[in-house]
């Protein structure tokens, strides 16, 4: 399969469960339209080693419109340990797989540009990692970077960012207050939950 022919939809996050389910974040263009997509999805593509490999899936259930947030029940991921050899995949859909009014605008994606960019707090200097993907929500889109090995989703608004730098591929941005207290704190108590 050529790259060409993958849509990029997502990335698969945390399990949820010791059945298996994980959750995944889906971009806005899927998300939106996930209940009338279910019954003719029957397999994401996830990016691993191997290339990307098809999973079907027993069951999707949106959660968060906010950041398109599902919990997804994969056949044969049966327990915590399967979830977590998923975990942080990117997913795709073959591309004849969706219906040409729901693929994403050219435009969708303004930020994309900025990953791979070292990402910075504005207010403090602080480096809090690398973007390593963009997510689209119907009202903005969300830098995915990793600090203090815990997934934060940064939300990029023109407001927000203080400055761009091409050239030495850096981005500092002003954090919404709290917003890696609230991340930090979340992840802490699902792991305290899990155990």
């Amino acid at each position: 399969m050529k790259p060409e022919d993958l849509i990029p939809v997502g990335y698969i996050g945390q399990p949820k469960s010791l059945k298996g389910d994980v959750k995944a974040y889906f971009e806005a263009f899927l998300f939106d339209r996930l209940q009338e997509l279910k019954g003719k999805l029957p397999y994401l593509l996830v990016q691993t080693k191997e290339g990307c490999l098809p999973y079907f899936v027993e069951n999707i259930q949106p959660v968060s419109e906010y950041d398109g947030q599902v919990i997804v029940k994969f056949e044969d991921i049966n327990s915590r340990e399967d979830a977590l050899a998923l975990q942080n995949k990117a997913l795709f859909v073959e591309a004849g797989k969706l219906p040409d009014d729901i693929m994403p605008e050219q435009d969708e994606f303004e930020w994309e540009f900025i990953i791979g960019f070292t990402l910075t707090n504005a207010a403090t200097g602080q480096t809090l990692g690398t973007v390593e993907d963009v997510f689209a929500l119907p009202e903005h889109e969300l830098a995915q970077v990793f600090y203090q090995n815990r997934e934060i989703l940064i939300p990029l608004h023109d407001d927000l960012v203080e400055d761009i730098d091409e050239e030495q591929k850096t981005i500092s941005i002003h954090l919404p207050e709290g917003l890696l207290e609230v991340y930090l704190q979340t992840n802490a108590s699902e792991e305290k939950d899990t155990d």
